[in-house]
């Protein structure tokens, strides 16, 4: 791909974006937080390391600021971006931090699906497995990844 020529366009967005979220809603959100992400990709790629971990970071905490510990879109899509630092943290042989935050993940996986799970048993009288295990099992598998690494 034209990385040189696709960093402008994603900054231009971003510049956008923040303006626009800053005006509507008062703070950075979810746009900017998605463009940060793209932005990071495309920094990676053209071997600017740094400014790629920068952006993800900002990205992360802009999200994290949204998640309440209940809302599981919230929450989905700040382990999204989280794991795509992790991703970035991984290829720079920053093994501990990488581990250190899909276990953050793996823990709020649990917490939430506990919490779904015993709701799920009484709507449904059955077993307290539900729909949320399958976080956990990705967060599983994440982290395992990342160890073996």
């Amino acid at each position: 791909g034209n990385y040189a020529e696709a960093e402008p366009f994603y900054r231009e967005i971003l510049e956008r974006e923040r303006k626009h979220e800053r005006i509507q809603y008062g703070a950075e959100s979810h746009s900017t937080a998605r463009c940060l992400e793209g932005l990071a990709w495309i920094l990676h790629a053209r071997g600017r390391h740094d400014e790629a971990e920068s952006a993800l970071r900002e990205a992360v905490a802009i999200l994290k600021t949204r998640w309440d510990g209940f809302d599981r879109n919230a929450l989905s899509d700040y382990q999204g971006i989280q794991v795509r630092l992790v991703e970035l943290l991984s290829v720079e042989g920053k093994h501990d931090e990488a581990e250190a935050i899909l276990r953050t993940i793996l823990e709020q996986d649990k917490k939430l699906a506990a919490e779904s799970n015993r709701n799920w048993a009484v709507e449904h009288r059955s077993a307290p497995l539900g729909p949320m295990d399958s976080y956990v099992v990705r967060s599983l598998n994440l982290l395992a990844r990342e160890l073996w690494r």
